[in-house]
């Protein structure tokens, strides 16, 4: 089911809301903490990134989201909107999905 709305209202939501997501569907993630630069609104900024599927897989799709800042609202939200919907679905054999 996708999620009824898929935009956060701010940085901090979003982040959290992604967490959540990537837990609830299994996956391995981690987070990088900027050392210097701070979010909207003083938040620490991060880099997070959930792995879902084998570690050895021999393809990985990957989905990039706020590189720049401006695409991150949406990006951000096609991620979380995929989480919801497929992300506890099994993956086809040898396929990772790479979230940043």
């Amino acid at each position: 089911p996708m999620t009824p709305d898929p935009f956060a209202a701010d940085y901090a939501e979003a982040r959290e809301r992604f967490l959540e997501l990537a837990a609830a569907a299994g996956a391995r993630w981690d987070t990088e903490r900027h050392p210097h630069e701070r979010a909207p609104g003083g938040a620490p900024l991060c880099l997070d990134h959930a792995w879902l599927g084998p570690q050895d897989a021999d393809t990985v799709v990957l989905s990039l989201s706020g590189t720049h800042g401006d695409e991150g609202p949406g990006g951000s939200a096609v991620q979380r909107s995929w989480l919801a919907a497929a992300g506890r679905a099994p993956l086809p054999a040898g396929v990772a999905v790479l979230l940043v």
